[in-house]
Order: structure tokens, then sequence, then C-alpha cells
């Protein structure tokens, strides 16, 4: 299982939370993190009501992963797909346009202009469950995000111009990144991003960049000390100075 950035309890969990004491529900959580993150089974042999909780919280996180990593393969093959598509169709427009040129040019401009993701003008027509899971991912990898409820013209219009900033992961791997920020989720301060503040061309650049991930302060070395830096003792010649204040405070010449 590949490691997961997070995952999801649900309010009517706390039943089995409720049945365990403090220290087993803190080993719960610890055996549900190291699941998620690693795959690793704990050792609860020893504790049946610790088992029974683990096993039936454990197989609900795997199944939302399974569902997820369905969900995001389906995605890559519907890009290739439609990348394979759009190519296919260019090839044939440019061997049939001497012949054809009218009616190529006017070919799919009465279709759906609003179902293309990768031809603004309406060529290339696909159907709503594209934009269902751009809106699936953002969803449920930017929880704690602004929520979309409805995708308008003006966000379809920005989702398309979108596209020849991504790599072959997608809006998928956008909204990961995004999910890695601390300060775009929000958990630096008040501000968070939204899904129109991450669509806006310059501002989608930067988080591909990393301009917005998270670093770690570096650990400074001790600075180095030469020899002539060292801190000595003063040395002192304790005969030279018993004489010193054996002496007179003032001396007169006879």
């Amino acid at each position: 299982m590949s490691p997961k950035t997070y995952f999801k309890l649900f309010t009517d969990n706390d039943s089995f939370f409720n049945m365990l004491s403090d220290e087993e529900s803190g080993r719960l959580i610890k055996a549900l993190f190291a699941f998620a993150k690693t795959g690793t089974e704990p050792d609860f042999e020893d504790d049946l009501a610790l088992k029974m909780a683990y096993t039936f919280l454990s197989r609900e996180i795997q199944r939302d992963f399974d569902t997820y990593e369905k969900r995001c393969e389906q995605n890559r093959k519907n890009i290739l797909q439609r990348y394979t598509n759009e190519y296919d169709r260019k090839q044939d427009k440019d061997k049939d346009k001497d012949k054809d040129k009218d009616k190529d040019k006017d070919k799919g401009k009465d279709k759906d202009k609003d179902n293309s993701l990768s031809n603004p003008q309406g060529g290339l027509e696909r159907g709503e469950s594209e934009w269902e899971q751009i809106l699936f991912s953002y969803h449920y990898l930017c929880q704690g995000l602004p929520r979309v409820s409805k995708l308008t013209e003006k966000r379809k219009k920005a989702v398309k111009k979108a596209l020849p900033y991504l790599d072959e992961k997608g809006f998928e791997g956008l909204f990961e990144k995004v999910a890695r920020s601390d300060f775009l989720m929000g958990k630096t301060g008040s501000w968070k991003a939204d899904f129109d503040w991450l669509l806006k061309p310059d501002n989608l650049t930067r988080v591909l960049e990393g301009r917005y991930d998270n670093v770690e302060a570096p650990v400074m070395p001790s600075p180095r000390r030469e020899p002539w830096q060292e801190e000595r003792l003063p040395s002192y010649d304790i005969d030279a100075l018993e004489a010193v204040n054996s002496l007179d405070e003032y001396e007169v010449e006879s």
C-alpha cells in the first residue's frame, strides 16, 4: 500500500473509542496512523476489544484508499484516451483539409462546448463525469478548503486554461501538492487557498514550482573556533606578584 497523506474517521466511529480506555485509545489511533502511512499491522492479540476496533477501522480506511486509487487510475486512463482521440482527430482533419475544409471547420461547433476539457473550442466532446472527477479529487485531497458547490461557466474556462500547466498526474497531482502545504491549507494562519485561487495561472504556476511547499529550518553547525580564539586564563608569576604587593604605596627617593 502506497503511503497516503491522510485518512478519514467519522463521528460515529467514536463508539469504538468510547469502549476503550484512554491508554487503549492512544494505542489505537497510533496504530491507525502507522497503517495509513506504511501499512504496518500492530499486535493487539492481548486485547480483544482493541483488536476488534482496529480491524473494523483499518478495513474502512483501506476501502477508502482502494476507492480513491480506482478513481485515480480511471482518471489517468481518461486523460490518456482523451489526448489519443484528440491526436487522431487532428491527423484526420489534416488529411481531409483540402477536400472538406469548410465541413471540418464547422464540425462540432454546435456540440456541448462546456464538456470539453482539452479543447476550449468544443471540438472534443466529453461527459460530465470529467468535471465530477475534478471536484471529487479537490474535495477528497484538499479537505478543509472551501467546498465547490457548482462548476460555473467561468470555472470551467479556468479549468481548461489550467490544463497546459499540469503534468501527467493532472489535477490529482496539483491537489496532492496543495494538501501537503501547511500554508495553502490554512494551518499557518487565518488565510487558506480555495478552488478559484488555485486555478489562476500565476498562483497555479507558483504552487507547481513549489513556492508554497513546507520548508524545514536548516540545522546550523556550531561555529569553529580557531586555536587563538580559545579562552585562556591569565598566567601570573606568584613570587613577582607578592613582591609588588609588599611595596609601599609611594616610594620616595632619598
